[in-house]
């Protein structure tokens, strides 16, 4: 059975991008328990702070759709 890639740990902070928009960089500036019970992140884009999205953490770690930059 293949395992599971371990998941970081999603903290205020931590920086991702697209792999569609490599150049656009999104940082997470604040966690919270939606009304689903699932935990969410608020991301902020690097170039355009005023550009947010609001995805699952659970979207963020595991569908692929972004990659977790080093800090």
């Amino acid at each position: 059975m293949p395992r599971r890639p371990t998941r970081q740990e999603i903290a205020v902070g931590a920086r991702y991008r697209h792999p569609d928009a490599p150049n656009v960089i999104w940082e997470v500036i604040a966690l919270y328990p939606g009304v689903d019970g699932k935990q969410h992140a608020v991301l902020s884009n690097i170039g355009d702070p005023t550009w947010r999205k609001t995805i699952s953490v659970i979207e963020l770690q595991e569908s692929g759709h972004y990659e977790r930059l080093p800090t």
